[in-house]
């Protein structure tokens, strides 16, 4: 009886991993597929990368604030990009 029960354990074991496997695969392929239709790689930003990019972000804005002579806006642009920059030396 403990054979038999082995056996079907086994039989049932392999077949949930041979199931697995065919879904790990699809779920790839279809993770491709997407990836190739939206024409964008898969990675992730760290938390720098994207405080870097903010950081450019308003300083553009800050640049153009400036050439319109609001100097006000440029102000408060001008705290936000030090605390980033605060953020970042933090990292």
């Amino acid at each position: 009886m403990d054979k038999l029960a082995s056996k079907v354990a086994d039989l049932v074991l392999n077949a949930l991993i041979k199931k697995q496997k065919e879904w790990d695969e699809q779920f790839y392929n279809a993770t491709e597929d997407l990836i190739k239709d939206a024409n964008m790689t898969a990675r992730m930003l760290s938390q720098e990368e994207i405080l870097i990019e903010e950081l450019n972000r308003l300083n553009k804005l800050l640049s153009h604030y400036e050439e319109e002579e609001a100097y006000e806006k440029a102000a408060i642009i001008q705290n936000k990009i030090q605390r980033i920059k605060k953020k970042i030396k933090k990292l």
